[in-house]
């Protein structure tokens, strides 16, 4: 009796343990939230004042990541924590390392050209509407027909970005180029996610890493054919704030969307990382000076709850 009771696989165990994987994804989604949400206001604060552009500050805080994301993926190649072992070609590299001039090179150089130009708040809004163009594309991929519950959630989303918009037009922070930079980083950066969320089931943690790496290559290329290497020599003070945004925003949280992309999914994550623009909203408000008004922040709410509402219509 003994014997047959030790050979039954206990349910409960099973249940503690997804829910245990669920809770550090929904932690490390809220993290990587959070910390990739503070970097338009810290670079507004204490960056562009000092005469670093967009594609000078893109360059330096790839050139500081790079290192980290190579010891990273170098790390997970020799005993991958995830237990993805299947090992990774030539041609995968290359895949990997052109999604991520996508979503890691073109997004954020068009991230922050787009944060020159308008309020970090409204930035971070439009950012969002990433969330529901991830799920509509996944419905697309997979030649499902969206359900009227995903057809109202988009819907409500872009209500959200219209009134943010008209918020910040009012505080003369929502410069219309300004504004479709910042919409095509959040279509690439959707496209980013839809097109590797294969590679991260095959090779689970090492797809970010990598693509990292990619972008930075991208980003180096671009900066020496756009700008004399002169244009590098930044004060030592932006290299420092610089140095503070690749660590804190961007290799800590890119590991922590990895783990909560394993761990959640992407639906599930978008709707985690609904806290970003909230909390970008604040932090604008603090050390800006950001007054979108009610009706900006009635708008950014709405986005929020909008791609909230999308993930779960996914799932």
């Amino acid at each position: 009796m003994s014997v047959a009771s030790a050979t039954v696989p206990d349910p409960n165990a099973s249940q503690q343990s997804t829910f245990r994987q669920l809770l550090i994804g929904t932690a490390c989604a809220a993290g990587f939230s959070l910390l990739f949400s503070c970097k338009g206001t810290l670079a507004k604060a204490f960056i562009f004042p000092l005469g670093v552009d967009a594609t000078v500050l893109v360059t330096w805080r790839m050139l500081f990541a790079a290192p980290c994301f190579a010891l990273i993926a170098w790390h997970l190649g020799r005993s991958p924590s995830d237990g993805s072992r299947e090992p990774i070609t030539r041609r995968d590299l290359l895949t990997i390392a052109a999604w991520g001039l996508l979503g890691y090179h073109l997004s954020s150089w068009l991230d922050f050209e787009g944060l020159m130009r308008i309020g970090a708040g409204l930035e971070r809004t439009l950012l969002f509407l990433y969330p529901s163009l991830v799920v509509v594309w996944i419905h697309l991929r997979d030649r499902r027909m969206p359900t009227r519950s995903l057809v109202a959630a988009v819907t409500v989303t872009y209500l959200g970005v219209v009134l943010a918009w008209s918020g910040h037009a009012a505080i003369g922070t929502a410069d219309v180029v300004g504004v479709l930079f910042v919409l095509a980083s959040a279509t690439c950066f959707a496209g980013f996610l839809v097109g590797t969320e294969p590679l991260v089931r095959r090779f689970g943690g090492r797809v970010l890493p990598i693509a990292m790496i990619g972008s930075t290559i991208g980003m180096i290329v671009q900066c020496l054919f756009t700008r004399p290497v002169a244009a590098l020599a930044v004060p030592g003070e932006a290299l420092a704030w610089i140095a503070v945004l690749s660590i804190a925003c961007t290799v800590v949280p890119v590991q922590l969307q990895s783990m909560a992309q394993q761990r959640l999914g992407l639906p599930r994550m978008a709707v985690v990382t609904t806290i970003g623009p909230v909390a970008t909203l604040i932090l604008a408000w603090a050390l800006l000076g950001e007054h979108p008004g009610l009706i900006g922040w009635i708008g950014s709410l709405i986005t929020v709850a909008g791609a909230a509402w999308a993930g779960l219509a996914k799932r």
